[in-house]
């Protein structure tokens, strides 16, 4: 209700949104025929897709960022009740959310941080329920679920998506070297 309404994007906004387009009518990350290769691609990707759902439209986004907002604010009270009471991990949660500069940011801006906040909290959920698992498949599920957040925050908010290779290279040394490891975590 309290977004910011304009006729369309302002500032650092109109980055991600020409980025968003090019990516809808061309297939192609960038801007104005040059390859973006500082900015990572996550955020403009989720931008076409609510431009193709939705039309090309700056109250989307926004209403999208407040919502990424929320629903990181959702997760990080779940990881904190699980740590303090409830009333301590509310506390925390509305006392962020309603602070005048998270407020701003996420009802006038269109910014990498929100969507990223969300999926770094999903992470850690998810890394939190995978070594509380069970069985071999919920661990499986749960794993998988875990490295899809974070590949998410990575193409969100960081530039440093060459390091997934990296990072895959490791576990598939790790497991080469030590195969009782790798079974178990598979399982």
């Amino acid at each position: 209700i309290l977004r910011q309404r304009t006729p369309d994007f302002m500032a650092e906004d109109a980055f991600y949104a020409d980025a968003a387009r090019n990516l809808l009518q061309h297939g192609f990350y960038g801007v104005n025929g040059n390859p973006e290769t500082t900015q990572p691609p996550g955020l403009p990707a989720i931008l076409a897709l609510l431009f193709r759902i939705f039309g090309y439209s700056y109250s989307i986004c926004v209403v999208a960022m407040a919502v990424f907002e929320t629903l990181g604010f959702l997760l990080a009270y779940e990881l904190l009740r699980r740590r303090v009471r409830n009333v301590v991990a509310g506390s925390i949660c509305l006392i962020l959310m309603s602070s005048p500069v998270v407020f701003a940011w996420s009802t006038r801006f269109v910014y990498a941080c929100l969507p990223y906040f969300f999926t770094t909290m999903a992470a850690l959920l998810c890394a939190e329920e995978c070594e509380k698992a069970n069985t071999g498949r919920s661990q499986f599920v749960w794993s998988a679920a875990f490295a899809l957040a974070v590949v998410a925050s990575l193409l969100i908010a960081t530039g440093t998506i060459a390091l997934l290779g990296a990072i895959l290279m490791v576990v598939l040394a790790t497991a080469l070297r030590d195969r009782q490891l790798a079974r178990r975590q598979l399982l």
